[in-house]
């Protein structure tokens, strides 16, 4: 099956086309039943994670929410098995394409408690820069030593197939 129209899109198409093409619906209007079932699996895998994440918070007492939980334990999974991705990709490309939207409900809570945003701004300020810098620092941390960490497994995996 050529997945290759799921993925990239004209950019003449319209929102409509775009849409469908999105929902696994082929150029010819048929139904990709192959497709819709790994991105049903992929999005099972997703909600399993969560679901992972969620029970370990209230069994363990954690003070990270669930789902961050879960999406840490989903990462794990897609370092250690590498096949995952196969699954997890698809729907994540849909989902994350609507992703803004999702923001649209922390905006309207943003307007609909200005008044106390105004009173805290020095306390919220500083931690939105704090915060900033962590995340950027952590973030370059992270992406040094997953180099180092990919570039040493690329090597054992080289080394495994020389000596086979």
């Amino acid at each position: 099956v050529n997945t290759e129209h799921i993925f990239h899109f004209e950019k003449k198409s319209t929102r409509f086309s775009f849409f469908l093409k999105k929902l696994v619906i082929n150029y010819d209007s048929s139904f990709s039943p192959i497709i819709f079932f790994i991105m049903i699996a992929g999005l099972v895998l997703l909600l399993i994670f969560q679901i992972l994440g969620n029970v370990a918070e209230m069994y363990f007492h954690l003070p990270v929410p669930g789902p961050v939980l879960g999406m840490f334990l989903l990462l794990i999974a897609l370092i250690s098995y590498d096949k995952l991705a196969a699954y997890a990709r698809p729907i994540s490309l849909v989902l994350i394409s609507y992703l803004a939207v999702l923001f649209v409900p922390a905006g309207v809570g943003i307007i609909l408690h200005f008044e106390r945003i105004k009173n805290e701004a020095l306390p919220i300020g500083v931690s939105l820069v704090l915060s900033t810098i962590l995340t950027i620092a952590v973030t370059g941390l992270v992406i040094k030593y997953s180099g180092i960490w990919l570039e040493k497994r690329r090597m054992r995996k080289s080394e495994e197939q020389y000596h086979e």
